[in-house]
């Protein structure tokens, strides 16, 4: 056993650490619930939840408020910092050390620095026109369906990354959430907007199914992963 030293932890409280079976430290939790279905179906309603709730946010902003548009970003981050809350509601019961702070903090700083990539990565070659080539082999659907795809990716590998600076100190092997983090937001990114569907659903409903599908996904993938980690936790546990 030995004590963490200083490092970007976003809040996380040091302490005594564990060992995985690959050598990397990690901080084991007093009590890992037996119950781990339970958490996953929690995680998933408060994500969709917390995904609807934004797409709610969103709408109403930009529809009833003067300048609405202009307000986008804080929209967005208050959103995101909403959806980590939620998220943290269910965390807790699993990783009880885990700070609400450190999680909300995660989801807001990942999403910040996940748009930018994006921007970098994906708006900004489409806008100056470097993807022509690629556009004239794969045609204007498939370069559609690649930018998602990609902006997803892109997207769940920042923000799966810095929460892994959360996670890494409470469960063993807590990289593999980045892998889930960068599949679930891919998956979701490709899902057809509603908009492109005959629902009959009015204009201000189409964003926040948009978002409610989208948390739905994210959330039963990153759910999954979580359990997973849960469980490697416990067994590392009852193994010493």
């Amino acid at each position: 056993m030995k004590t963490l030293g200083p490092g970007p932890d976003l809040g996380v409280e040091r302490a005594t650490t564990g060992t995985d079976p690959r050598g990397n430290d990690f901080r084991p939790e007093p009590a890992i619930p037996r119950r781990l279905s339970s958490i996953w179906t929690q995680w998933v309603l408060y994500t969709t939840l917390g995904h609807a709730l934004v797409g709610v946010l969103a709408t109403g902003t930009v529809m009833r408020v003067p300048g609405g548009l202009m307000l986008t970003p804080v929209v967005a981050a208050a959103g995101v910092g909403l959806v980590g809350l939620l998220q943290w509601l269910v965390l807790r019961n699993a990783l009880p050390r885990v700070r609400w702070t450190s999680w909300v903090l995660a989801a807001v700083l990942g999403q910040i620095a996940a748009t930018l990539a994006v921007g970098a990565i994906v708006v900004a070659p489409l806008l100056l026109g470097a993807l022509h080539g690629v556009a004239s082999r794969i045609g204007g659907p498939g370069l559609q369906l690649a930018s998602r795809l990609t902006a997803g990716a892109v997207l769940g590998a920042v923000v799966g990354l810095v929460q892994w600076l959360v996670l890494r100190r409470h469960v063993p092997a807590a990289g593999w959430w980045i892998l889930a983090a960068v599949c679930a937001n891919a998956i979701a990114a490709v899902i057809p907007p509603v908009r492109t569907l005959d629902t009959g659903l009015g204009t201000s409903a189409v964003p926040i199914v948009d978002r409610l599908f989208y948390g739905l996904v994210v959330g039963s993938i990153t759910g999954a992963a979580l359990v997973w980690l849960l469980w490697r936790s416990r067994a590392a546990g009852d193994a010493r």
